[in-house]
């Protein structure tokens, strides 16, 4: 059975991500865009608390993308970041939130969202394989995370490939590339899990 909560968002909002993490028990959501488009602008990151059916917005954001080491970037704190997707890691206790829709930004980026410390800090970045509506996992047995599809964030073709993230690269530009395997079809804006 599904039923309506009654803890609810500051506005309308579509096109985030989340994780459930098992060490709070509680669902972070990543993101999105508002009810009115691209206003209000939303780099925020939220926790649900199913325990006591609350939503509260954390302090850490996604805005600034350039701290400590990002690419340069043109007008990235006013618009949002939306259709991401987020792999937990539970080797560190932090999400990874990958890739954004944030108009004529040609960069693809890696969050790491430390859920102890409240602080997102960009860890990869991509000019060669920039998407949006993608879907991930991150895999802590080998390390790894894997970026399933997308598509092209200006010309909206959609994609089959596979992405791999390495988050022990040297240097975040080196930390995401494509692999040698394909998705059968093209996708975007797919779920998936790690099993």
């Amino acid at each position: 059975m599904i039923t309506t909560k009654s803890a609810t968002f500051p506005f309308g909002i579509a096109a985030t991500s989340a994780v459930w993490n098992p060490v709070t028990n509680k669902a972070y959501i990543f993101g999105g865009n508002g009810n009115q488009g691209f206003s209000p602008k939303n780099h925020s990151i939220y926790e649900y608390d199913p325990a006591t059916d609350m939503l509260s917005t954390k302090n850490g954001t996604l805005a600034d993308p350039n701290a400590p080491n990002g690419p340069p970037t043109t007008s990235f704190s006013s618009i949002p970041i939306e259709y991401t997707s987020a792999a937990w890691n539970p080797r560190h206790n932090t999400t990874y939130v990958f890739g954004h829709n944030s108009g004529d930004e040609a960069t693809y980026k890696v969050f790491e969202y430390d859920h102890v410390t409240d602080k997102a800090t960009l860890v990869g970045w991509s000019y060669h394989n920039n998407r949006t509506g993608d879907s991930a996992i991150f895999n802590s047995v080998a390390n790894k995370g894997y970026v399933f599809g997308g598509s092209f964030t200006l010309q909206q073709i959609h994609q089959n490939d596979i992405l791999e993230f390495n988050p022990t690269a040297s240097y975040p530009s080196q930390a995401i590339y494509p692999t040698n395997m394909g998705l059968v079809q093209d996708r975007t804006q797919a779920s998936v899990v790690w099993d």
